[in-house]
């Protein structure tokens, strides 16, 4: 694999000189970009982290380089198509190789970093007819995690998703499964980005990937 990278930076490092060559190129030249200036990078920052032992930033880099590989597939579908050839099985290796640096470091990761460790922290809530937005706001102002909600989504009506929470929760629980008990009865999604979660319809988080 390390072979086969260093051809394609090398032919990346010629594309220039057939910018006269049209626009058929462009696709394959623009896919080969993405994979060596945004998604390869991404990868080699998470593993000098994990070297260094700092779990929490290689899983966020990992998480980051995952999404940025996946989205070449999805902005190229005809990947396998295009020059230069074996770029998709680059693209596939890369995806599981994160795939399954994530899932062996992903429980020391989230114990590591900060902002897991507020998600995982024991809350009792009682919320009765009460706004998502108004929710969104309680659990920020007592917990300290910044939770957005798309605004939207509630935009038009819609029968599916219900803006209103009835919540009561007597036991101590974590900030996470309360997220996911409000996304189960509102019929939305959540996603855990840098230092906030933002609450969605799941097409639109899928999109964002």
């Amino acid at each position: 694999m390390r072979r086969s990278l260093l051809v394609l930076m090398a032919i990346t490092l010629l594309l220039p000189g057939f910018a006269t060559r049209a626009a058929a190129f462009e696709v394959e030249r623009s896919a080969l970009f993405c994979f060596l200036h945004e998604a390869k990078p991404l990868e080699e920052e998470a593993m000098k982290a994990l070297e260094e032992k700092d779990y929490a930033l290689a899983l966020r880099k990992y998480r980051e380089a995952l999404n940025a590989y996946e989205r070449i597939w999805q902005e190229y579908p005809n990947l396998p198509e295009e020059r230069p050839h074996g770029l998709d099985r680059m693209v596939d290796e890369s995806i599981a190789t994160c795939k399954t640096v994530i899932e062996e470091i992903e429980e020391q990761g989230e114990a590591q970093d900060e902002f897991y460790q507020k998600l995982n922290q024991l809350i009792r809530v009682d919320f009765e007819g009460k706004d998502i937005q108004s929710v969104a706001k309680s659990l920020t102002f007592l917990t300290d995690v910044n939770i957005i909600v798309d605004d939207t989504v509630f935009r038009d009506d819609n029968k599916v998703l219900d803006p209103k929470i009835s919540l009561r929760v007597d036991e101590d629980t974590s900030l996470r499964k309360i997220i996911v008990r409000i996304c189960d009865q509102t019929g939305l999604a959540y996603s855990i980005e840098t230092d906030h979660v933002f609450i969605s319809t799941r097409v639109k988080l899928d999109r964002q990937k």
